[in-house]
């Protein structure tokens, strides 16, 4: 299953450059990994995970190793 694609639409001149700056360099909050690793707790629990699937979409968005290091605690 492939992940979700999205789309944002700006009017005219909304698109600053220093927009994209901000969200590209923002830090991940705690919040953030806590949403991720229960996420991925409810996926290693059902009964269709695909670990294999699952590294393969991480390596695409560049996030292998930190999954690998979730993995290594969770399992």
């Amino acid at each position: 299953m492939a992940p979700f694609d999205y789309h944002m639409t700006f009017p005219r001149g909304y698109n600053h450059p220093s927009l994209k700056e901000q969200r590209i360099l923002a830090k991940h909050n705690q919040t953030d990994k806590d949403v991720q690793i229960n996420a991925l707790k409810r996926y290693l629990k059902t009964e269709k995970k695909d670990l294999i699937k699952l590294i393969h979409y991480a390596k695409l968005f560049k996030v292998d190793h930190e999954l690998r290091s979730y993995l290594e605690v969770l399992i």
